[in-house]
């Protein structure tokens, strides 16, 4: 996969320049403004979100998770976007956040999620219920992962207690 930045510094290196210095000096190392990069990227993430701004979440999607971020915040980020956005303007970031994981090796979904879910109260019964009602969307790997991620969740817990 290419660099979409460096693309964009061949075929328009004078917005790429003035773009990168704008966002990654000026009003990133303001001291005024500064912020520790979790929380920084956790907002330009959130902001691209709210503009539909897909190839450059995508972009700093990478960058966000290169400081720092755990897949765990992304996802979190896409899933709240929901109750502001609709799901019909979050299913293209999903998708984005989703490739962008797993060719990172990140296995999806993840376990926190899971563990968060049955200590929240929900049974890794109800779970695995609600897992296998979306096998039709997902299909039979992601499903059997899906439940193998449940199953540990559940342990995880089980053996915290």
């Amino acid at each position: 996969m290419t660099n979409q930045n460096d693309d964009l510094r061949r075929t328009d290196p004078g917005f790429a320049e003035r773009m990168l210095h704008f966002a990654d000096v000026e009003v990133a190392q303001d001291p005024d403004t500064a912020l520790d990069p979790q929380t920084r990227y956790l907002a330009i993430l959130a902001t691209l979100l709210g503009c539909q701004g897909t190839d450059e979440f995508r972009i700093q999607l990478a960058r966000a998770l290169d400081a720092g971020l755990t897949p765990v915040q992304v996802k979190e980020v896409v899933y709240q976007a929901v109750d502001y956005l609709g799901i019909g303007r979050v299913r293209p970031f999903l998708g984005i956040t989703n490739e962008v994981l797993e060719a990172r090796g990140v296995e999806l979904p993840l376990l926190a999620h899971a563990k968060a879910n049955i200590g929240v109260g929900n049974s890794a019964d109800l779970l695995r219920k609600v897992v296998l009602q979306c096998l039709p969307y997902i299909g039979y790997p992601r499903t059997l992962n899906a439940l193998s991620t449940v199953g540990e969740a559940e342990q995880a817990v089980a053996s915290a207690e």
